[in-house]
């Protein structure tokens, strides 16, 4: 510990020790059955919760043709899915426990607004903080942040040099910048780098590029897609390993990635996350500002069901196997038949000789921009998927290489983008 943390929770009126210590001890207690008890137990108490004092949310189940009024003949499985559109058509708010209003990044195009009990909120950083343990590190260790960051007022300014955090925006990482950057590892002694996947490995390439090495205990990489590339890079050039992390604070999930890397443990103490459909639903236990129950936020799992064996590092955590991409993103077959993007990250994440890829699917063609080594690589790409797809997709498929990755307005650079 050191006197960072005290000193924001004294700020923010929140024992960030105590949650921290708990949520240490919690990731390696417990069976399954246990774990798997507590989850529905915890989420049955939100879901009665927002039953007795939510009208937005009575309204949704009125809507759905939902008998809540007997609660304890309620089955869990039996409780309606709820989506974004839902959480704006009915408002299921509490607005007298909100106690912050965030906006979701974006990476559906459609980004919303918010409510957040203190309790809900309070949870957020213990969990960074638990992954950062992973690579011996304590809270608000100095930080280098890759991630959107535009003016900041004097408050967010406060704010980041209390958390010990040196930002840099990755929307724009030029190569004054990214020297600024390792210039500022090394004078700083930074210990870990936490940032946009994208924005990493632009930074992991300039190292490479310009033959530089930094000594980092860690980088988490979050938001993006995961890049596999950047977990050679980082062991190359940073002496480290990747740590990727999957969080939605709408739906409060919050998942990580161990040494390991076998899948994402889920911390159950903020939400009951399930997979149906192939789809994450998660359900946000200590929110009682906003009813996010049964909640598809929009990502795609890999793989049908939870990871529930315990982890070969010792954590009984629940595990997802993975993030393999967003609902709205899908193309049309040539037989019709709507064909989830899901269908790129399945067949190159086995090659690796394929570092990055992006698939902008245009008007008239589906543009593949892939990143390889050499000429034989290229000649690889095409001989072996060019027929497939085109086969398969109704547009004619044609690949790049080594072209720039674009960026969304929000600073992220999705696997797939649909031009308008």
């Amino acid at each position: 510990m050191n006197w960072r943390i005290y000193l924001m929770s004294l700020l923010r009126g929140v024992n960030y020790v105590k949650i921290y210590k708990e949520y240490l001890n919690v990731q390696f207690e417990g069976t399954k059955e246990i774990i798997e008890k507590q989850m529905y137990d915890n989420a049955m108490r939100i879901f009665k919760f927002h039953v007795q004092n939510n009208a937005g949310y009575r309204a949704f189940l009125d809507s759905k043709n939902f008998d809540y009024h007997n609660l304890c003949d309620v089955n869990w499985g039996d409780i309606p899915l709820m989506t974004k559109d839902d959480i704006k058509e009915f408002n299921p708010i509490i607005k007298k426990n909100a106690h912050q209003w965030p906006v979701t990044g974006g990476s559906t195009g459609q980004p919303f607004r918010y409510a957040l009990s203190k309790d809900s909120a309070k949870r957020l950083w213990p969990v960074h903080w638990m992954l950062h343990a992973e690579f011996g590190l304590v809270p608000y260790a100095s930080m280098l942040r890759l991630t959107g960051v535009g003016k900041q007022s004097w408050q967010e300014k406060f704010y980041y040099k209390l958390s010990n955090f040196h930002a840099f925006d990755a929307y724009s990482m030029s190569e004054v910048t990214m020297r600024e950057m390792y210039e500022l590892i090394q004078r700083k002694h930074i210990k870990f780098i936490y940032g946009f996947s994208s924005a990493v490995n632009q930074f992991l390439h300039y190292l490479k590029d310009n033959n530089l090495f930094v000594s980092l205990k860690g980088i988490v990489t979050t938001s993006d897609n995961r890049i596999m590339e950047n977990y050679t890079l980082a062991h190359q050039y940073c002496n480290c390993d990747v740590f990727d992390q999957y969080g939605a604070r709408d739906g409060n999930v919050s998942a990580f990635e161990c040494h390991c890397h076998s899948g994402l443990h889920v911390m159950h103490e903020n939400s009951l996350v399930e997979i149906v459909n192939g789809e994450i639903v998660t359900t946000d236990i200590h929110n009682t500002a906003c009813a996010f129950i049964r909640y598809k936020n929009g990502d795609l799992a890999e793989g049908e069901e939870l990871i529930k064996e315990k982890c070969q590092c010792g954590r009984t955590l629940f595990r997802l196997k993975g993030i393999d991409g967003r609902t709205a993103q899908c193309l049309e077959g040539k037989d019709g038949t709507i064909i989830s993007a899901v269908i790129f990250n399945r067949l190159f994440r086995k090659e690796e000789y394929i570092k990055r890829y992006q698939v902008v699917e245009k008007i008239n063609c589906i543009e593949i921009n892939v990143h390889v080594d050499d000429e034989n690589d290229k000649k690889s790409v095409v001989k072996k998927f060019s027929l497939m797809l085109n086969d398969k997709l109704k547009k004619e498929v044609v690949f790049e290489f080594n072209m720039p990755i674009r960026k969304l307005a929000n600073g992220k650079s999705p696997l797939y983008i649909k031009d308008e």
